[in-house]
């Protein structure tokens, strides 16, 4: 389904939900899940949903290392595509954003202590994001547009800072479409179904149906064709072969 309505390949399709599966440390039976996110996550910003997988591919890993779930990750690649940051590019504004944070510079450390914000949920582990994004927000709103600036250019990195400042500008956008990733299971069985109405909704699941069918073929087959072709590679390289080609030239040169 994810294929149908994200215009790709079953197989791009598949190693972009299990790939998020593994990163975030979830279940295979989750991966219906995960397609209904990116979908979701795609239907409700500016972009596709083949650009969402791209983001969510560059950005999965370190979200999982700093305790970003897939539904925080996804509201915010979200809120970025609605500023025309989307694919790969998202992805790394929100990796940078994150490492920023949580390993930050002895700069970005000070304008952190500064501001009173600090990653320890005071029980050994980190605040997620959402909370140390909620804090960085109300923490800033003290201070005039000239020196949040200066905060938050000391804080992060160029990409860093976008991502930042888009997200604590848009935080009530961000916490929304947060909650439609919680709520987004079965979604993309409804949009098949809607697509399932057109001819290239038709047309597009026939093709993922006879690519997936191709490949299944292909590797019940693969032995056999792999002894045919080991076979004809001996033909080729017999001495039987070698003089019929031979007296083949002596007879053109004739």
């Amino acid at each position: 389904n994810l294929a149908v309505i994200g215009e790709m390949s079953v197989a791009e399709a598949a190693l972009s939900a299990t790939g998020a599966v593994s990163a975030f440390g979830l279940k295979l039976d989750d991966v219906s899940r995960v397609g209904d996110i990116f979908a979701k996550a795609a239907a409700t910003s500016n972009t596709s949903v083949s650009a969402m997988t791209e983001s969510m591919r560059q950005a999965s890993t370190v979200s999982a290392v700093y305790g970003s779930t897939i539904e925080e990750t996804a509201a915010a690649l979200g809120v970025l595509a609605k500023i025309n940051v989307t694919g790969s590019a998202a992805g790394t504004a929100y990796t940078n954003m994150l490492t920023n944070l949580y390993a930050p510079t002895k700069q970005a450390a000070a304008a952190l202590k500064d501001l009173g914000v600090t990653t320890d949920d005071g029980m050994g582990g980190l605040k997620n994001s959402t909370q140390l994004l909620g804090e960085l927000r109300k923490a800033l709103s003290g201070f005039n547009e000239p020196a949040r600036a200066d905060f938050l250019g000391d804080i992060f990195t160029v990409r860093g800072q976008k991502a930042a400042s888009t997200i604590i500008e848009n935080l009530a956008l961000y916490k929304v479409r947060m909650q439609e990733a919680a709520e987004a299971t079965g979604f993309t069985n409804v949009a098949v179904a809607k697509l399932e109405d057109s001819t290239t909704g038709a047309m597009k699941r026939m093709q993922n149906s006879v690519s997936g069918s191709l490949a299944k073929a292909f590797a019940s087959s693969q032995p056999a064709l792999q002894a045919l072709i080991s076979d004809l590679g001996a033909i080729a390289r017999s001495q039987g072969t070698v003089d019929l080609l031979t007296a083949m030239a002596d007879g053109t040169l004739r």
